[in-house]
């Protein structure tokens, strides 16, 4: 049973690995300003590869934490709680990443 939990995760995560490498190998650079269809319909495709690969292998762990490291009596509260923190956390960080991008590619 563990087993078949650690290939499915090395699987997932290597899925992960090679989706990113591929989507950085497909990015603009300093010396290309602009990017072909073909590299940018490729991008697409992998990152919603990689989402696939992340929902069936990382993206579930914090919820599924969460759920079983509180006792039952303050089980609900603190999974509010995290949940909570979950989104702003991501609220957060897609303020924080617009007003990174004016940086440009290399900051």
């Amino acid at each position: 049973m563990v087993v078949g939990h650690l290939v499915a995760a090395t699987i997932f995560v290597t899925g992960c690995n090679v989706t990113e490498i591929v989507i950085n190998g497909t990015t603009a650079t300093e010396d290309t300003v602009i990017c072909s269809s073909n590299s940018g319909i490729l991008m697409l495709v992998f990152t919603v590869v990689f989402v696939v690969f992340f929902a069936l292998s990382w993206g579930p762990i914090a919820w599924i934490y969460a759920a079983e490291i509180f006792p039952l009596n303050v089980r609900a509260r603190a999974i509010s709680i995290t949940t909570g923190s979950n989104w702003l956390m991501g609220t957060l960080m897609s303020y924080i990443l617009e007003l990174i991008s004016p940086l440009g590619i290399h900051g």
